[in-house]
């Protein structure tokens, strides 16, 4: 079904079923008075969540008098098929998919607060979206290999890292959580957003604000002595604690935070400190209850049934503001995740996906050089750049070692768990995601032998090479004796 007549650009929404984000970014689209008149193809696997949104996109198409022509399928390549511009919201499995994840890594003693970007749930997450990427990529190349891939999908650099390695070349992760930190600091200085300068630069869900300003004033110190105070520690203790000791803050909230490293839901007393902080601050399994609560009231209701096509105030996402740019030829910057190829931040690796300054205009989308992130900043950043890498190398290598090896090296599983017991979590994991991940990782981990645990009573001595100063230290006690040094005073064992 469609709306209007178009000679403008032809977007394709992968996934627009997506309750969290399809009528946000399609209200954005439709809001962006230069984008009248495009054809937006809505793209979803399941029809009845699909036409959930599609009829509200018709109603505002009729109710704001737009020329914007409004189509729906199920077929991807149907999406595909010479599209200008490509938004991904995609979720492979889906919450079913998230809540076995779940329940399977906290049997286990992990306390997750979100879980989409990091820890087990994150790798998880990568590896099923990595293989829907994959089959995007394969039509992607074929039907629409110039347009840019504007993706939201978590977990965010893993994702624009395969997009790459898969020859998708003009990727770009959005993520709203360097607004978000904008506001944030808005309200701890008590000025509005759009009166601070700002500089943000790092990885996803890690990004730091580099810079805060505000008439040429630096704000910075006066914003870390506000940060100290009861309230603000309380509202962001996670956040609060790495501002105190590293001297930035980063983007997204406590809760993110707190799974992305050690030292925040280690164990009774951590949670006790930063997960007492309500919701997306800090709450254990507040993501998995707020996703279950959406589908057990959303998922099979016509949600926006009410909503009458009324377009809502645009979202501070930056998508419907880059396509606008890329079609008119306008020059814009925003920040946007993609690989560090060109060495935007310099003490970062080439192979991350770095969340920087993006310029778009007539030219495309180009990376702005950051330079050099502070030490401790790369060095906290670089806790989770590993974890990412081999999510990537496991999903497209098919290898279940290496999905092992991205759980057993993740920060807060770590902090938890000892290698035999990250290696039988990360093989429950593999195995409950079978049909969602290929079989090669679902089946394809193999126990290991316990060490320590059958040791015999006298365990066998370690030989050592030959020490030097130890059997010069023996000839001098034997000859100090009047004793000959003999052979075995020459062997350092």
């Amino acid at each position: 079904m469609e709306s209007g007549q178009s000679g403008g650009p032809r977007i394709a929404i992968l996934g627009a079923g997506s309750i969290s984000l399809g009528p946000s970014i399609i209200n954005d689209l439709l809001s962006q008075t230069e984008l009248d008149g495009a054809v937006l193809t809505l793209m979803a696997p399941h029809q009845e969540r699909l036409g959930v949104v599609e009829r509200w996109a018709l109603r505002a198409v009729r109710q704001n008098g737009l020329q914007t022509v409004i189509r729906a399928t199920t077929s991807r390549r149907e999406a595909l098929s010479n599209a200008d511009y490509v938004l991904a919201l995609f979720d492979g499995g889906g919450f079913s998919a998230f809540d076995a994840d779940y329940r399977i890594a906290t049997s286990y003693g992990l306390d997750i607060c979100i879980g989409d970007a990091m820890g087990p749930t994150g790798i998880m997450k990568g590896l099923r979206n990595i293989a829907v990427l994959e089959d995007v990529a394969r039509d992607y190349r074929e039907l629409c290999p110039e347009a840019p891939l504007l993706t939201y999908v978590n977990p965010m650099a893993p994702l624009v890292m395969a997009a790459d390695s898969l020859g998708i070349r003009g990727c770009v992760g959005l993520c709203g959580g360097i607004e978000a930190t904008r506001e944030l600091i808005g309200e701890c200085l008590e000025l509005a957003p759009q009166q601070l300068q700002t500089h943000f630069a790092g990885i996803n869900h890690m990004c730091w604000a580099l810079r805060i300003e505000h008439a040429g004033r630096d704000l910075y110190p006066l914003f870390r002595e506000r940060m100290t105070r009861a309230e603000w520690r309380a509202a962001e203790p996670a956040r609060a604690e790495v501002l105190q000791h590293f001297g930035y803050i980063p983007t997204e909230t406590s809760g993110h935070l707190s799974d992305m490293l050690p030292w925040f839901r280690r164990d009774a007393e951590a949670r006790r400190r930063y997960g007492q902080a309500p919701g997306y601050a800090g709450a254990s399994g507040i993501y998995h209850r707020y996703a279950s609560y959406l589908q057990e009231r959303l998922a099979h209701a016509d949600y926006l049934r009410f909503e009458d096509g009324t377009l809502a105030k645009r979202s501070g996402d930056y998508g419907a503001t880059i396509v606008t740019a890329l079609h008119r030829g306008q020059s814009v910057q925003v920040y946007g995740n993609v690989v560090n190829s060109a060495q935007l931040i310099g003490n970062l690796p080439s192979y991350a996906a770095v969340e920087v300054p993006l310029q778009v205009g007539a030219t495309g989308i180009h990376g702005i050089e950051v330079g050099m992130l502070p030490p401790q900043l790369a060095a906290l950043c670089t806790t989770n750049l590993p974890v990412h890498q081999l999510t990537v190398a496991a999903a497209l290598q098919k290898d279940p070692e290496l999905a092992a090896a991205a759980v057993s090296l993740d920060p807060l599983t770590q902090a938890v768990l000892d290698l035999p017991r990250a290696r039988e979590l990360a093989a429950e994991l593999l195995v409950a995601n079978a049909g969602l991940i290929p079989e090669e990782l679902s089946s394809g981990l193999a126990p290991l032998l316990p060490v320590g645990a059958d040791a015999p009573a006298t365990p066998r001595r370690s030989s050592f090479p030959s020490d030097g100063p130890l059997a010069a230290l023996r000839r001098f006690d034997r000859r100090r004796r009047g004793e000959s040094p003999g052979a075995a005073a020459d062997r350092g064992t």
